[in-house]
């Protein structure tokens, strides 16, 4: 318990003789990494949209419709087609038949969001809800942590 209050420091022996000097400040809130996480990993390109069923927003301007409801297909566009274009797609609507993308914020289209039975709306993960996975503690000059 003191050692989390205060902070604490520590001496480490690596493996080719180095000693290195591990301390934490007084509050410093250390996290296990979550299971699965590779901070090496390639995830560009790879949008996890959050599906709000029954939901659209209209008052927001449509840049570019589809006549698929295909949602892969749809996510697919958004990240390349039309963004090659300069269309950053905030959220889609799919409606049973077309579907409607809208050039917004994810606060944009979560603030101009209404309820309409049939149509699903897909907006743009929170950027900040995952933050606290990519927290890597490193090693005062001792380089950046490594993966193998």
């Amino acid at each position: 318990l003191v050692e989390a209050l205060c902070g604490f420091s520590m001496d480490l022996t690596h493996l080719d003789g180095r000693k290195l000097l591990i301390k934490t400040t007084p509050g410093d809130i250390i996290k296990p990494m979550a299971q699965g996480f590779d901070p090496m990993a390639k995830d560009e390109g790879k949008t996890d949209w959050e599906t709000m069923e029954d939901c659209d927003c209209p008052s927001i301007d449509n840049v570019a419709q589809a006549d698929t409801t295909d949602v892969e297909t749809l996510k697919r566009a958004c990240e390349t087609q039309l963004k090659r274009k300069g269309i950053d797609v905030g959220a889609f609507v799919v409606d049973g038949q077309r579907t409607y993308f809208k050039q917004c914020t994810r606060e944009e289209a979560l603030a101009a969001k209404k309820t309409k039975k049939g149509s699903n709306m897909y907006v743009l993960p929170d950027p900040d809800a995952r933050k606290s996975f990519r927290l890597i503690k490193a090693v005062k000059d001792e380089g950046m942590p490594t993966y193998k």
